[in-house]
């Protein structure tokens, strides 16, 4: 029996070093993979550290915004490469201000100041400066928080913080909601205005209670570099020496015949304009016949479209018009998704005598539109003896000797600031372009504002299950399998 213990002892005695040995082993490997888990993780650490040092040192920074609201555009890098003379450029802000908006403003006009050396950022903080922004205050004001002066040796531009931050009435709250930021728009186009060696200006025809441009209009013509004033044609002598282009909106009443005299004189040596006539009770005949000397006739009939493909709320009377298939047309269009043609009338064109005028229409109705005249309007069914479409909403003119240039749209309500902003800013994208039409402008330049509203999420009925699926049974028992599959393996293994 005692042998036997011995024995025992002595096998149980044997099998102690190899046991050690894998015991070791397992330490050993376990060490390795620590060292080499933390070996790793100390490597990624000063690989992040490394790449946020050197971005730091080297200001390289990444816009990975979807709408890229941290970058400026291509068009503004390269008005800004082609720019031969020095331009200052003062953002008003205060220093050390955590405003989101400020703090945006800064990202973005660091990045003009990166894209030209003609081009000099002087951050002004408004509590320390009030001497330098009273020599640019503008009714009295100075330049607030938020705005940016621009400077060259030609002039300059005060961009207000109104006019950089856009606003749209929330229709769940009925409150003003920042929608957009215009900061490159204004500040590309302000760079542009202070250099150029000449500014057009365009005069707006007053005298018979017609409406004013809409200041959002006004801005647009601002940003695209020209001047606004007004002229009335009632009290004034002829068209002033300095228009290059007119903008004439329907009146309340007719012009007199001296008034469209001196429209047709400027027309007939080379001048620009642009028609946006609504249809009266009476027929405007002095205003039309402006018009009709240089072959345009408007219509002075509604104009329904019966393609609902083509119209704004079921509307037939609310036209969204097809744009028309010619040169002039495609380049005024460019960049311009649709716009809105509500109660407008239709042109028709016819060569002339005196002159040759080439016409070519901008904007048509489709091929079922028809027509009523304010007597039939009552029918709003098409009858028989309704003109029958399609029909000219907007026309141009161009004269080949004279230089003349003459755009007409079917209505002035596409100036409307409510119905442009329904349309996303086209209607006055596309009035602007047809004005540099006229103006023959080859430095055009369009920018269109940052938008910062998100589009909704919107789901059909099935989409909305399979997604509530998703998320309350799939991924929840996927979980739960993976985890149960974790567990076999790691019980199998030991």
């Amino acid at each position: 029996m005692e042998e036997e213990n011995k024995n025992g002892d002595l096998s149980d005695s044997g099998n102690e070093p190899e046991a050690a040995s894998g015991t070791g082993r397992v330490k050993s490997i376990a060490l390795r993979k620590g060292a080499f888990s933390i070996t790793r993780t100390l490597a990624i650490l000063a690989a992040i550290v490394a790449v946020n040092i050197v971005a730091y040192k080297y200001d390289v920074k990444k816009d990975m915004t979807e709408k890229k609201l941290y970058s400026i555009t291509d068009e503004t890098r390269r008005v800004l490469s082609d720019l031969t003379e020095d331009v200052d450029v003062y953002p008003v802000y205060s220093t050390g201000s955590d405003d989101h908006y400020i703090m945006m403003f800064k990202r973005i006009i660091d990045e003009y100041d990166k894209a030209s050396n003609r081009l000099n950022v002087h951050y002004t903080d408004p509590a320390t400066n009030p001497r330098f922004l009273n020599e640019y205050a503008e009714d009295g004001a100075a330049p607030g928080e938020g705005s940016v002066i621009v400077v060259s040796g030609k002039r300059r531009r005060v961009i207000k913080v109104s006019e950089i931050l856009n606003t749209q009435i929330n229709m769940q709250t009925f409150q003003n909601e920042i929608s957009s930021v215009s900061l490159e728009p204004q500040l590309t186009n302000a760079v542009l205005y202070v250099t150029r060696e000449y500014t057009p200006k365009i005069y707006a025809v007053t005298g018979h209670l017609e409406p004013s441009l809409p200041d959002a209009l006004v801005n647009e013509l601002t940003m695209a570099g020209y001047e606004t004033s007004e002229f009335d044609t009632l009290v004034g002598g002829d068209i002033p020496s300095d228009c290059d282009a007119l903008i004439v909106i329907t009146p309340s009443n007719d012009w007199t015949a001296e008034e469209a005299d001196k429209v047709s004189r400027y027309l007939e040596s080379g001048g620009k304009a642009a028609f946006f006539l609504d249809i009266r009770e009476e027929r405007p005949e002095n205003l039309y016949g402006v018009l009709e000397k240089i072959g345009i006739t408007p219509d002075f009939s509604y104009v329904f479209e019966s393609d609902m493909n083509g119209v704004f709320q079921n509307n037939p009377l609310q036209i969204i018009p097809l744009f028309a298939e010619n040169a002039t047309a495609a380049a005024v269009a460019t960049g311009v998704s649709h716009v809105i043609m509500p109660f407008t009338q239709a042109f028709s064109s016819q060569d002339i005598e005196n002159e040759k005028f080439i016409y070519e229409p901008l904007l048509m109705s489709s091929q079922v539109s028809y027509a009523k005249t304010t007597e039939t309007l009552s029918l709003p069914e098409k009858q028989e003896g309704d003109a029958e479409g399609p029909f000219n909403l907007a026309i141009t003119a161009a004269a080949e000797e004279s230089g003349a240039r003459v755009v007409a749209f079917g209505n002035s309500f596409i100036l409307d600031e409510s119905a442009n902003e329904v349309m996303g800013g086209n209607d006055y994208k596309f009035i602007v372009k047809a004005i540099n039409w006229a103006q023959e402008r080859k430095d055009e330049v369009y920018i269109g504002p940052k938008e910062l509203a998100t589009t909704p999420l919107r789901l059909t009925q099935a989409g909305f299950l399979i997604r509530a699926a998703l998320a309350i049974a799939v991924l929840p028992l996927g979980a739960l399998l993976f985890g149960v599959v974790i567990w076999l393996r790691r019980k199998s293994v030991g």
